[in-house]
């Protein structure tokens, strides 16, 4: 869960990240980005870039809001 201060790094982990390797197994150079969009469309935020963990992990960092509840994260 999330802060309404922001900051709070969101762990995504999946094998669809590791797709997106060169034939000889080197990551590409791609930048995934997120948002965070409220159960009725809003976007809260801005669209950040996400941070590389590991091959299959990336992180985006929760951005400072008053909204409370579950929301969605568009990659």
């Amino acid at each position: 869960m999330a802060s309404v201060s922001g900051g709070t790094p969101i762990h995504m982990t999946g094998m669809l990240f590791d797709q997106f390797k060169n034939h000889n197994g080197t990551s590409k150079e791609m930048d995934f980005k997120c948002r965070f969009r409220t159960p009725g469309g809003e976007t809260i935020g801005e669209e950040l870039n996400m941070t590389m963990v590991s091959d299959i992990e990336y992180a985006c960092v929760a951005p400072k809001s008053g909204f409370q509840g579950s929301t969605a994260i568009e990659i």
